[in-house]
């Protein structure tokens, strides 16, 4: 029922929205917005392990109370890597802080919550292998200026993407819409950079609870 819930929630874009939203749950069990990580690791598995290296890094976007994050932490990077997770909901990253406060300490194998907006990353440039987006960008874009926040959340995640990496957005949002955004994001991207290539994919996930979900990738090299 969570799609549900996500359809009626006003104001998807601000912050004060998701502030709310996560101190009126905070005893409730973890919450995923579309799909959870059981739904979605047959699919993130692969680039992981066939990319997968001592410095392996993933950034979650939008991450609010969901523990995907934290199974690809403990179930696909092992023993090195690190996953950072971020939202511009305080109350969410430190529920989140609190509860995984026993992951973050490990100089090469690290768990982090931040709070930080997605339209514009605290990160390096070419600091991660894999960022993902489950619904974050999906709320953005319901805003009055939904489609210049969706171009930054692409350019700042297309930004931080080391090479080779890809950026995985899970949405509900017909392709004919989403692939338009992707693929101006990525030729701008190109004309700006000139040193990289991205290419643009999607595939069908199925439907659950009545709702067809896809994902969508970018994959970034060298030129």
């Amino acid at each position: 029922m969570l799609h549900v819930l996500y359809r009626r929630l006003h104001r998807l874009a601000e912050r004060t929205t998701w502030e709310k939203f996560y101190a009126a749950r905070a005893k409730s069990d973890p919450l995923d917005w579309f799909l959870d990580y059981q739904h979605l690791k047959s699919v993130l598995q692969p680039w992981i392990f066939s990319n997968y290296h001592q410095d392996f890094a993933v950034l979650d976007l939008g991450c609010g109370i969901s523990d995907m994050a934290a199974h690809i932490f403990l179930d696909l990077l092992n023993k090195t890597g690190k996953v950072d997770c971020i939202d511009f909901s305080q109350t969410a990253i430190e529920r989140m802080q609190k509860k995984y406060k026993h992951c973050f300490n490990h100089s090469n194998h690290r768990l982090s919550y931040i709070c930080a907006d997605a339209t514009s990353l605290p990160f390096a440039d070419c600091s991660y292998d894999m960022v993902l987006d489950k619904g974050t960008m999906d709320a953005a874009i319901r805003h009055q200026n939904g489609e210049v926040m969706g171009e930054k959340i692409i350019a700042e995640a297309l930004r931080v993407m080391a090479c080779p990496s890809q950026f995985v957005q899970i949405s509900d949002e017909d392709p004919d819409v989403r692939l338009q955004l992707l693929y101006r994001c990525c030729n701008l991207y190109r004309e700006n950079t000139k040193s990289y290539q991205t290419s643009v994919k999607f595939r069908e996930l199925g439907s659950f609870s009545g709702i067809e979900y896809l994902m969508y990738t970018i994959e970034k090299k060298l030129a």
